[in-house]
């Protein structure tokens, strides 16, 4: 019998350049690809939608729902086949303690919590930062 969550795909939208300064548009998009609905069982209110940045090193340089505090709400969601939902995140370039992240390489990771153990996550995006501070 096949898992129906093997059918759920995510993925990360979001731009592989942009200048020093410049607002970072992020979606992360949840895809129903199989033949049959899907339910979800997502975390908080609004919908807990995490994500965070680092540099090329792995070091961390911002994290959304750091600090964050996730009400213990589900929600139920069913996605039909073929069926997306879509969550937008805009990263203004601080790093956590509010400096600027400045030019670099980057990997942006996004996940989706649900009421399972681990969160739903995205394959990484990488982002290339330039110009000057």
């Amino acid at each position: 019998m096949t898992d129906p969550a093997a059918a759920l795909r995510l993925t990360l939208d979001a731009p592989r350049a942009a200048r020093v300064g410049d607002r970072v548009r992020m979606t992360l998009v949840v895809h129903n690809a199989g033949a049959d609905p899907l339910t979800l069982y997502l975390r908080g209110r609004p919908v807990a939608v995490d994500l965070s940045v680092r540099r090329a090193d792995g070091a961390p340089v911002w994290h959304r729902l750091e600090h964050a505090i996730i009400p213990a709400i589900v929600q139920l969601r069913e996605l039909r086949p073929g069926e997306r939902l879509a969550f937008g995140v805009t990263w203004d370039q601080m790093t956590g303690v509010g400096q600027s992240a400045g030019a670099g390489e980057f990997m942006l990771e996004a996940s989706l919590l649900t009421d399972g153990p681990e969160p739903l996550r995205a394959p990484p995006v990488s982002l290339r930062i330039v110009g000057t501070t």
